[in-house]
């Protein structure tokens, strides 16, 4: 299969990793993120049973989804792309890019045996956590362990990957072939129930040639090498490498013992027979350095009723849901884990919102039908009827973030395929909004007529707050002290919580470690922190990057394509998007027309960086700003804007005039008086009474079309 230019429109192939028998694994640059990600394809060959291959993908994604370990590969997404004739689905998954080498290659020729004993301490780790939610990898090899940077590290940048094979203790089939014969565990052979204690065995298999440089049995006949390992005693290590300490060899020897029985009980037992040699406290949890992605927390019932909406969806029961939460509440993770579970059961599913869609008028409808292939074109009326046609031949769910921030144009498109849906209930929508929004939109509609299901999101308690920390740092619980300061600092919101762990972990701190009231008084409170460390890099930074800091501050959350840089800065940008990029201020996205952009998406950072910057060189931003959209038709109204605050009434006050007239051709009355009153704003009438004539008269006719010919008269009586 040829490689794909994009796969669910938001993963950009940019080169193939490695392809197997059933899949091909990519590198891929996620376009909403910015972030580099190895995407696995499944690509079965011939004769192949493709629904077997899809759902043990599917398997694969929901065990590594579940764990969070520093020395774990992690995943992100999963999603369905057309087949190479469109009729067969192949299912994908993205995870971590790791970028390193197989252990063995990594670290050569032994030499320091606290590095192989490090190494192998970071393994075992990683298996112990696996074992603890009961599972056994099932292919434990060299090859599937990859090593990052020097493996002398401390601690090493080691991961455990491919979980293709895991499996439940006890399920894995007696008799069936499945791994790599080189550390292919006795029972695999014979009858017999499978446990961790397999895994034990052939990470024993992979020490042996870290050690020895080959492996434990060795033949040109793939069955000769399993009939060894049910049978032949291995060459003891020392008799190949004689400065192999003897706790090592004693440890490796029982490792590979024919007998699960005879082998250390668990990957803990072995890591404590290793901590002579690794120094490790082995009961401590390995502290990671940097923060995990979080689990997901709290929220499992809000999901699982998203979810069942688009189950029901086929069955005439789908409707709308609306999805209340405060800022920070973590409203757009739960989407999004709520996609990715209509996803994983099969379901059609896309979430959109104004941090991915076009910023123009009908920018997320129009992202809407091209996800959907809807022909919506023409007033919102129509392309409201293709949507929600679209939605329903597919029995489909859309799921719109920030609605209460969506364009005019969008919002009302939006609210018509919401009538629709709360009708129709053949395809499913769900609305996530700002619980305390101001803007009147389809969400305040829905609410007022009871025509939608309603998820409010609530704080985290104690007990939640600290399961999503302890996750942060790959434990599996956090004392109740620790839980009960890190909810009343942050008021449950999982965002200011997940900000605060990350916090701690670049203080020195790991939470659940000593007191948390000593800990969290090493913190500056969080706006001052910000802006204290705000304040502190700002003085770090060159005059360019300065300038190109603030001119994203002003439009947070808003997608600026790189090309277009130059044009705020007035220099050349390279030098200052790196430093702005490595200070984690801003990241790269894919924005308007697929060009690769740049976003400040914390809204109280692009205020603190504000604070930095005078009245005079803001209003040279906005007029730059005004400047890079000059070609742009869509972006008439963010034009007018920007000259308006950079003091520029008239020429404001004429693009306002034109966005206006605009409005109201596409039938968005409500849009073109807002427009026609802000174009008013701040106009001298005694000299620019023509301009004022045109805006007037223009909102006098909106609010007539709107139905608010009264409102028209007396706000209008000029025109």
């Amino acid at each position: 299969m040829p490689s794909p230019v994009t796969i669910a429109g938001r993963y950009r192939v940019e080169e193939i990793l490695g392809r197997g028998a059933t899949s091909v694994v990519y590198r891929v640059v996620d376009e909403r993120t910015g972030d580099d990600r190895a995407l696995k394809l499944l690509d079965p060959g011939p004769g192949t049973d493709a629904g077997a291959l899809a759902e043990a993908l599917r398997r694969e994604f929901r065990l590594l989804s579940r764990l969070r370990h520093p020395h774990l590969v992690q995943v992100h997404d999963f999603g369905t792309a057309p087949g190479p004739d469109d009729d067969i689905d192949r299912v994908w998954l993205t995870m971590d890019l790791v970028r390193g080498l197989p252990i063995d290659r990594a670290l050569g020729a032994p030499g320091d045996w606290t590095v192989v004993a490090r190494l192998a301490d970071a393994l075992f780790s990683a298996l112990e956590a696996l074992h603890d939610t009961g599972l056994v990898h099932g292919d434990v090899t060299a090859a599937n362990i990859l090593v990052s940077g020097d493996p002398g590290d401390d601690p090493p940048a080691l991961r455990l990957m491919d979980l293709g094979l895991a499996d439940r203790f006890h399920r894995a089939r007696p008799g069936v072939i499945r791994g790599t014969p080189a550390t292919m565990p006795p029972e695999r052979l014979r009858a017999g129930e499978i446990d961790a204690r397999a895994d034990l065995y052939s990470a024993g298999a992979v020490l042996y040639r870290l050690v020895t440089g080959q492996d434990p049995f060795a033949a040109d006949d793939p069955w000769e090498v399993l009939r060894a390992h049910g049978r032949t005693p291995p060459t003891p290590p020392t008799h190949l490498n004689p400065e192999v300490p003897a706790v090592l060899e004693a440890l490796i020897l029982d490792l590979l013992a024919k007998d699960p029985a005879a082998r250390p009980a668990s990957a803990r037992a072995v890591r404590r027979r290793l901590a002579p040699l690794s120094g490790r406290e082995v009961d401590a949890a390995p502290a990671p350095a940097r923060a995990l992605r979080p689990s997901f927390v709290g929220r499992a019932d809000a999901r699982d009723a998203i979810v069942e909406a688009a189950r029901e969806a086929g069955r005439g029961g789908g409707g709308v849901v609306v999805v209340l939460g405060a800022r920070g509440s973590g409203r757009s993770r739960l989407l999004d884990e709520a996609r990715l579970e209509i996803a994983l059961e099969g379901g059609d599913a896309r979430l959109l919102g104004v941090r991915t869609a076009p910023p123009r008028p009908f920018g997320l409808a129009d992202a809407a039908a091209a996800a959907f292939e809807a022909d919506a074109q023409g007033p919102p009326a129509r392309r409201a009827a293709a949507l929600a046609d679209a939605l329903r031949a597919r029995g489909a769910t859309l799921l719109v973030d920030d609605a209460d921030r969506l364009d005019a144009a969008s919002r009302e498109v939006i609210g018509l395929v919401a009538r629709r849906l709360a009708d129709a209930r053949d395809a499913a929508l769900v609305l996530g909004a700002s619980e305390d929004h101001e803007e009147e939109g389809p969400v305040d509609e829905l609410l007022r007529a009871g025509r939608a299901r309603i998820v409010r999101l609530r704080p985290l308690d104690a007990a939640l707050a600290g399961r999503l920390a302890a996750s942060m740092i790959g434990r599996t619980g956090m004392p109740p002290a620790w839980g009960k300061a890190l909810a009343e600092r942050t008021g449950g919101r999982p965002a200011a919580l997940v900000r605060l762990v990350e916090e701690l972990l670049a203080a020195g701190v790991t939470p659940g470690d000593g007191d948390p009231g000593e800990a969290l008084l090493r913190l500056v409170p969080g706006a001052d922190r910000q802006a204290r460390g705000v304040e502190r890099a700002w003085a770090a930074l060159e005059p360019a990057a300065r300038s190109l800091a603030a001119a994203l501050a002003l439009v947070p959350g808003t997608a600026v394509p790189i090309a277009d840089l130059p044009t705020l800065s007035g220099e050349e940008v390279s030098a200052a998007l790196a430093a702005l990029v490595e200070s984690g201020w801003i990241r790269r996205v894919a924005a308007l027309d697929g060009r690769l952009a740049v976003v400040l998406d914390d809204a109280d950072l692009a205020r603190a960086i504000l604070a930095q910057v005078d009245a005079p060189e803001r209003r040279r931003l906005h007029r730059a700003h005004a400047a890079r959209l000059a070609g742009d038709p869509r972006a008439v109204a963010t034009r007018a804007e920007h000259l308006h605050a950079a003091g520029d009434a008239e020429a404001a006050a004429e693009l306002f005039a034109d966005a206006a007239a605009a409005a109201l051709d596409a039938g968005l009355a409500a849009e073109a008086a807002r427009l026609a009153e802000r174009g008013l704003d701040g106009l001298d009438a005694a000299r620019h009474a023509g301009l004022v004539a045109r805006l007037e008269g223009l909102g006098a006719r909106a609010l007539a079309r709107a139905g608010r010919g009264g409102e028209a008269r007396g706000a209008f009586d000029r025109a």
